[in-house]
């Protein structure tokens, strides 16, 4: 789990920190069954990485809400769990 007052940092370049703006909206989304292949580090220091998300773990509906979302705003990650065994990961994340 990350904290609430860690950094977060917006792909304009800004940055704020979590838990210091509200979030767009109070539901957090669950993202499951991601193969950790879809996963690459970007910047460890900054915390940024990047996820490719696609059917089968996400499927086309869920992708176009997700696209929706990312038009003017952005996810932040609240907590990553990774299974070894099945080469998954699944995500929490909450729009900002």
């Amino acid at each position: 789990m990350f904290p609430n007052n860690a950094v977060v940092y917006r792909t304009n370049g800004g940055q704020f920190i979590r838990g210091e703006l509200p979030p767009a909206t109070r539901t957090q989304a669950q993202w499951n069954g991601i193969p950790i292949s879809a996963f690459r580090l970007i910047d460890a220091v900054k915390g940024q990485a990047e996820v490719k998300l696609g059917p089968p773990a996400v499927n086309r509906g869920q992708l176009r809400g997700i696209l929706g979302v990312a038009k003017d705003r952005q996810f932040v990650v609240d907590e990553m769990q990774f299974d070894l065994q099945k080469k998954t990961m699944t995500i929490l994340v909450t729009p900002y």
